[in-house]
């Protein structure tokens, strides 16, 4: 609803993203998720986003874990995990936007956790 209202108003693409990230992040909050759960939540949504956007572009799953061993992952488990999320996109052959992958996994995300 605050997507529509920001759209409405005329506000730039690019504000109105940041307005739905924001909107994500608070249903995580307030869904009784610490800060880090969050964080990681919101990090793997954008991993998936960016395997989704390689996979639709037509980048090898091989090419795509190489571009990713030149990022520096701030966390030990953050590679792992890349690989991992990269796999689960490459493996789904999904035509789907990023947009609606990136979701998918956030909420798969906040299933784990609610779940553990």
């Amino acid at each position: 609803m605050r997507t529509m209202l920001a759209l409405q108003l005329g506000v730039s693409c690019v504000l109105a993203m940041a307005c739905m990230a924001a909107h994500a992040q608070g249903n995580l909050r307030d869904s009784g998720f610490d800060e880090g759960i969050t964080a990681r939540c919101m990090w793997g949504k954008s991993i998936a986003g960016m395997a989704q956007e390689k996979y639709l572009a037509g980048v090898s799953r091989k090419e795509f874990l190489v571009s990713l061993d030149q990022m520096h992952y701030a966390r030990a488990w953050m590679p792992r995990m890349t690989q991992a999320i990269a796999d689960n996109v490459y493996r789904s052959n999904s035509s789907s936007s990023v947009s609606i992958v990136q979701e998918q996994y956030l909420n798969d995300c906040r299933q784990y956790y609610l779940a553990k």
